[in-house]
């Protein structure tokens, strides 16, 4: 799919169809180099970032992880009593 999306190619059956087994090989060996995408734009902010808050310019004690800039999609799991107390303030 990230193939597709960065080929500009939206049809993935034609994306499969119009390439060899042997150059999807050479393309997914050449992602795991050099990955390409959303989510590696954003990590590569995300170092970006850090690199700025860890600059000898800002007095911090710690230093800060480039992972802490990084968006997270997943809400962490919900308790039993986290569920029942927004049913409750929905009404």
């Amino acid at each position: 799919m990230q193939l597709g999306l960065a080929a500009g190619i939206l049809d993935i059956d034609l994306l499969l169809s119009s390439i060899s087994a042997v150059q999807l090989d050479e393309w997914q060996a050449f992602y795991r180099l050099y990955p390409f995408g959303a989510k590696a734009q954003t990590h590569r902010f995300a170092l970006q970032q850090a690199n700025i808050v860890n600059s000898p310019h800002y007095t911090r004690k710690t230093f800060i992880e480039p992972d802490e800039f990084m968006p997270c999609f997943k809400a962490p799991p919900q308790t039993i009593a986290q569920q029942i107390a927004l049913f409750k303030a929905i009404g």
